[in-house]
């Protein structure tokens, strides 16, 4: 069997579509198509199916799809080690990263890594933290950063940059007059949260019940994927918003919010660097440790 297929197949059902795999994969359409139908036909049962725009993977296809990923992660694993016998760092480097991390923190600190090592590819995926931790320890990532501490056995987490969330307000809103806001003014007002699963929400639900209060007490009227529409809802005067210091600047200068802190109350917290635990890294791994431990 051809990689190619396995690789075709993965991206499919990550894409969930097979129009977006064959623009990642620079294929046709019916390209792809060929190779799911290559695979069924090789194995005599039927892989996905279709659910209105979305692709469902069958149980046939469940199976292949978690033996497709460790085939491709050998592979990768090959051509690293490989390329360690030689002197030049070079090779792929998949970078996961929650919204904060990814939007903020990583783009200065890959533009320093490829300054120093051009020939390594760097791919950076940002999503909620939940979901970033999953994939890095199904092997789809090689590191990670995020706004929440991670407790795993299989992974080390090390602190990378510290961050503050801020409250932010319409510059309409009566708050915007005051330096600090009181928590319990702050229970009366209608609310915008992050998703489940997003490091922003845990560090702040956690730091709420260290004060004794119950997010659920609180008025929260939307839930929202992304910093950046946070921070629209906001502009909108839909409500007040947590979220960290790094997003701010843009719209806190063109006097679209205003930035608040909560009295007595600690905001702070910290981003870090998550990697699966390894006798031995790639080169490109390596290096970006190395890189991150001497800032």
């Amino acid at each position: 069997m051809k990689l190619n297929l396995l690789i075709t197949f993965v991206r499919v059902v990550e894409k969930q579509s097979l129009s977006g795999a064959a623009r990642e994969l620079f294929l046709t359409q019916p390209a792809v198509s060929k190779h799911i139908q290559t695979l069924e036909d090789l194995y005599g049962v039927q892989l996905l199916d279709r659910v209105g725009r979305r692709i469902r993977l069958t149980e046939a296809g469940e199976v292949l799809y978690r033996h497709a990923l460790n085939i491709l992660r050998i592979m990768e694993d090959l051509d690293n080690s490989i390329a360690q016998t030689t002197i030049e760092v070079r090779g792929n480097l998949v970078i996961g990263a929650s919204t904060v991390p990814g939007h903020y923190v990583l783009p200065s600190i890959i533009g320093q890594f490829k300054r120093t090592y051009p020939e390594v590819r760097v791919s950076l995926e940002i999503g909620d933290t939940g979901g970033i931790i999953n994939n890095l320890l199904e092997q789809r990532f090689d590191l990670a950063v995020v706004g929440a501490q991670v407790k795993n056995r299989k992974l080390t987490c090390v602190f990378l940059e510290e961050d503050q969330l801020k409250l932010i307000v319409p510059t309409q809103h009566t708050f915007a007059t005051q330096s600090l806001v009181k928590v319990e003014d702050l229970l009366r007002e209608n609310l915008i949260w992050r998703e489940k699963g997003s490091g922003t929400r845990m560090v702040l639900e956690k730091k709420l019940l260290e004060q004794g209060i119950n997010p659920d007490k609180l008025q929260i009227i939307l839930e929202l994927g992304s910093t950046e529409a946070i921070i629209t809802a906001v502009e909108e005067g839909l409500g007040l918003a947590f979220v960290s210091r790094w997003a701010l600047e843009k719209s806190e200068a063109l006097g679209r919010i205003v930035s608040l802190d909560l009295e007595g109350f600690d905001l702070q917290r910290s981003l870090y660097l998550v990697y699966p635990k390894r006798k031995v890294y790639s080169k490109a791994i390596q290096a970006f440790l190395d890189l991150i431990e001497n800032r």
